[in-house]
């Protein structure tokens, strides 16, 4: 045996322990950065989506039924310990929707959720989820005295994450990433009168920014040619002893950070500010929220956002706006253009509050806040062809404008709803790849109404998860316009969706809608709108019974053993709804047909 000398064997020993103190701190930053990447949505699946309208829940009007249902019938949450826990219900137009997080010894699992849609009939409409296998999984050792906020799951180990402040630390305070419950918007009683831009100075002026060397922001001052783009509106306000307040029972405008000023408030019922003054904008960011509520409870969203949506209209130094996920507020930045000189920014911050209170969704992975920043624009740009058809769909035209004339210097670029990206030119950016959804929304409301779009788009928040992408949204959609409307939007959509890349939608005369197995139902859309016939197409030819009911049971025709498919002309049927029943072999297929 060969002898080692002792300074060499001392050299091997500090050498190795040198590459245990370097592999430690390496190993850490390892999970940490798998943790990183987990939140971030990388390497996620896509929902798992299952529509099955023959599966019911025995009492949909409590929330202990419908867990007990699901609990019992998913193989990721028969582990023990493996529970499911709801985040909330929430009730739209056409049923109800349960939002519940996986949890693992009453943890929450990041990422891993199950939400359930029932119609008003207690029949399960949808079920979206990303529920994880637990099976195998092993929990690393917590904190004594500390409860993890979620449970990360990076290769079958569970890895518990806590909030410490502002960061999100893992068991040995590594930080994994700083907290910023914020949907931002930006780059990266009585009745009173006041004076606001509609909606914002350069489109109702009908020119782009820095157009003739004069249209331009000139650091807030009072330049004549912005401040004659001002109108004369009407809102409620507030009337306290003798002074009217910005606020009523929805919206108040408060200031609770930098830069601080005294909030605006008036002894006359006029509320008369030029844009450099503070007040300007606070009065803007009122008006144009309480038009924007006003918009959706018009649209039937009634029940939604009963409380006070408070506002700050200077918060910060920065050119960024966001909604607080924290304490539902309403923050405007004042960098480069004060955002609140921008109808469309203050319409898109109000319509992130609208959306989190019909279906509350904190983490959004990038796709998913794509389309959350793209239904947003949509709010936006509907304000705007309001106000004028001028640039319409070119979104913030003074905060960020697009186009801009040859020469001028612009805070950011702005956000186009025109542009013809598809689904292939997605970059995991979600404010650059909203344009892909914003524009694919507007474009379809070109045809179908731009009320209707808003309709559609909203109901469908109720579906989505944190995790859903665009072409699921499409369906989604799909969906939506099925129950409110018939499918009688169906066609225009696909050919839109198809455009846009998300997948292979229905958009023709002769598309199919399948029924049970030798039956199709084609082009409802069309019989909905009175403008041709549908057709049921039959592959088996024998022992088979066709017949129409009103809703009233009353029997419109009967067919029996035909030769051929049958058409349903439009034009003897009144507007309303019906059921056609189709009998074969002893079963019976029912389907709703709606004509306008």
């Amino acid at each position: 045996m060969q002898l080692i000398p002792e300074s060499s064997i001392f050299r091997y020993m500090i050498r190795l322990i040198w590459m245990l103190v370097l592999t430690i701190p390496l190993g850490l930053q390892a999970q940490v950065n798998s943790i990183q990447q987990v939140l971030h949505g990388a390497g996620r699946s896509a929902d798992r989506i299952s529509k099955d309208k023959h599966r019911f829940i025995p009492d949909a009007e409590a929330t202990v039924p419908v867990q007990s249902f699901i609990q019992s019938s998913r193989q990721e949450l028969q582990r023990a310990g493996v529970t499911l826990g709801l985040t909330y219900v929430k009730e739209s137009a056409y049923g109800k929707h349960f939002l519940y997080h996986q949890l693992y010894k009453g943890i929450p699992v990041y990422g891993a959720y199950l939400k359930v849609s029932v119609n008003h009939q207690h029949e399960i409409i949808q079920t979206a989820d990303n529920l994880v296998d637990l099976q195998i999984a092993v929990i690393q050792p917590l904190k004594a005295n500390a409860t993890p906020l979620y449970l990360v799951l990076v290769n079958n180990q569970l890895i518990p994450v806590y909030r410490h402040n502002q960061e999100l630390q893992d068991a040995q305070g590594a930080m994994i990433k700083e907290i910023d419950n914020r949907y931002y918007f930006g780059t990266d009683d009585t009745l009173v009168n006041g004076k606001v831009f509609n909606m914002d100075p350069l489109t109702s002026a009908g020119v782009i920014y820095g157009q003739g060397g004069t249209y331009k922001h000139f650091n807030d001052s009072d330049y004549t040619l912005l401040n004659n783009q001002r109108v004369n509106v009407t809102f409620p306000a507030t009337l306290i002893n003798d002074t009217f307040r910005l606020e009523n029972k929805y919206v108040k405008i408060e200031d609770w950070a930098a830069p601080t000023a005294p909030v605006a408030f008036s002894v006359t019922p006029f509320f008369d500010y030029t844009r450099k003054q503070s007040g300007f904008k606070e009065v803007m960011a009122y008006y144009h929220a309480l038009q924007t509520r006003q918009y959706f409870m018009q649209l039937g969203f009634t029940n939604r956002m009963q409380y006070q949506q408070r506002i700050d209209a200077l918060s910060g130094g920065g050119d960024q706006s966001y909604f607080s996920l924290d304490d539902t507020t309403l923050n405007f930045g004042v960098g480069g253009v004060p955002d609140a000189e921008d109808g469309d920014v203050i319409c898109h911050e109000f319509t992130h509050a609208l959306s989190f209170d019909m279906s509350p969704t904190p983490d959004m992975f990038p796709e998913r806040r794509a389309i959350e920043e793209g239904l947003c624009d949509l709010t936006s740009a509907i304000f705007s062809r309001k106000a004028t058809p001028f640039n319409w769909r070119y979104l913030f035209n003074f905060d960020g404008p697009i186009p801009v004339a040859s020469g001028s210097v612009t805070y950011w670029g702005g956000r186009n709803g025109q542009s013809g990206k598809t689904y292939l030119d997605k970059i995991g950016n979600p404010y650059k790849d909203c344009e892909i959804w914003t524009s694919c929304l507007l474009d379809i409301g070109s045809d179908i109404g731009l009320h209707t779009m808003m309709t559609l788009s909203l109901n469908s928040i109720y579906l989505m998860t944190q995790g859903t992408t665009m072409p699921q949204a499409a369906q989604l959609l799909l969906d939506v316009d099925s129950i409110l409307y018939g499918g009688v939007h169906r066609q225009t959509m696909g050919k839109y969706f198809n455009q846009r890349k998300f997948g292979t939608f229905p958009e023709s005369v002769a598309t199919m809608f399948p029924l049970p197995i030798g039956f199709s139902l084609i082009n409802t859309s069309g019989f909905a709108r009175g403008e041709s016939n549908a057709i049921v197409h039959l592959e088996n030819r024998d022992e088979f019974r066709i017949r129409v009911y009103d809703m009233h049971g009353k029997v419109k025709v009967d067919w029996i053993n035909l030769n051929s498919d049958y058409a349903l002309n439009p034009e003897y049927y009144s507007s309303g709804m019906f059921i056609l029943s189709i009998e074969h072999q002893g079963q019976v297929y029912n389907q709703k047909l709606i004509r306008f």
